[in-house]
């Protein structure tokens, strides 16, 4: 069943509310939201209180892309709405202090976002999308900190390779707010082939229990001080220095997928040893260096589709061969299969050259027999375009 009312949302019948059955959220924003609105533009979200589209508790999750503070205040003001969602198009306050929200979703786009929370006996999580300096966070007078999940973006300079996980080239320090220094729940979500976290960057997090890793990590051995009840990482290429699992007795949830094969098999062996908790405990999906070169962002996806197709297969076969290999002639067979190929598609010029370099770079990280300065030799030497 579908309804629609008007709505007065920015002047006299303005906007329409289309209400689908099963479906329980609203989007606010730029063309593709439910309701298009400018990012600048000031909103009557009273209006949506006045009419028939907001009853009965709907929606139960928003989302705005915008700068209006109001949006804050009428959200803190709907007791039935369970998540809201922030996107900044401009620097913000906004006060969520006697919202009884569960999730809280802010992205910064790059802008300065002030945020007052609501009380962490109705908030159970925050997530903020961004680097944490771009956003100041004041706790409600509680002084509780709910459970806080953060997103890091992508450093654009570097290229889709795993740098070492003792951070010899380079980690990514967080300095958190010291309002969230009181934080017992963290999430950390990066990309595996991003700069790694610095997990050490937890370690003024005195009331740690609980720890969730996505993507390229770095000093986990400074997790052994913390005295943890649950453990995850997914999607984690290299789990080097991760300490005993006998470091942690309480340890009741541990969770590993999709990370580092060697270390999964060996966690593997160390849940089987563990004492019987009440919790859960698994280490499953293992993967090597070759899986999440194929799986995640090759450098080919602005490609037009066919020539991209071509060159992820080819890529993916000499990932595969390049794998095998055992000596640095049997290196330079698997790049020279893939070039063969790259040297054969149409429309190469200077932007699809980085592209192709940045790719035989991947499959020279693939391998211990051989460098980064003799692939791009072989990569100079081999191609055509």
């Amino acid at each position: 069943m579908v309804q629609r009312f008007s709505v007065d949302l920015t002047g006299p019948g303005s906007h329409t509310v289309t209400r689908e059955l099963g479906k329980g959220w609203l989007s606010i924003g730029p063309v593709g939201s439910d309701l298009i609105v400018d990012g600048n533009e000031q909103i009557n979200w009273n209006a949506l209180d006045d009419s028939e589209a907001c009853a009965n508790d709907w929606p139960g999750r928003v989302q705005y892309e915008g700068s209006d503070p109001a949006f804050a205040a009428w959200a803190s003001s709907r007791h039935g709405l369970s998540s809201a969602e922030f996107i900044a198009t401009g620097d913000t306050v906004l006060d969520f202090m006697n919202a009884h929200l569960q999730y809280l979703f802010l992205e910064s786009r790059e802008h300065t976002v002030t945020v007052q929370l609501p009380s962490a006996a109705h908030l159970r999580l925050v997530t903020l999308v961004g680097h944490p300096d771009h956003f100041a966070i004041r706790l409600h007078p509680d002084g509780e900190v709910p459970g806080v999940s953060l997103w890091l973006p992508r450093d654009p300079a570097l290229g889709r390779r795993v740098l070492p996980v003792d951070g010899s080239q380079g980690a990514r320090t967080l300095a958190l707010p010291a309002e969230l220094q009181g934080i017992e729940d963290v999430t950390v979500i990066g990309d595996p082939f991003d700069v790694p976290f610095d997990v050490r960057s937890l370690s003024a997090c005195s009331r740690l229990r609980r720890v969730e890793i996505r993507g390229a990590v770095a000093h986990l051995e400074s997790l052994a001080a913390a005295e943890l009840s649950a453990l995850e990482f997914r999607y984690v290429p290299d789990l080097g220095g991760l300490p005993p699992l006998s470091s942690w007795p309480g340890l009741e949830k541990m969770i590993v997928w999709n990370c580092d094969e060697k270390a999964t098999k060996k966690l593997r062996g160390e849940i089987r040893r563990m004492p019987e908790g009440s919790g859960f405990r698994s280490a499953s999906q293992g993967r090597d260096m070759a899986w999440f070169a194929t799986e995640y962002g090759l450098p080919f996806s602005g490609w037009p589709k066919r020539t991209a197709s071509k060159a992820t297969r080819a890529f993916a076969a000499a990932a595969k061969a390049i794998g095998r290999a055992e000596t640095v002639e049997e290196c330079y067979e698997a790049i020279d299969g893939f070039l063969a190929v790259a040297n054969d598609l149409p429309g190469i010029e200077t932007t699809e050259r980085e592209d192709l370099g940045e790719a035989v770079q991947m499959l020279a990280d693939l391998t211990e027999h051989l460098d980064e300065r003799a692939a791009e030799r072989r990569f100079d030497e081999v191609r055509h375009f």
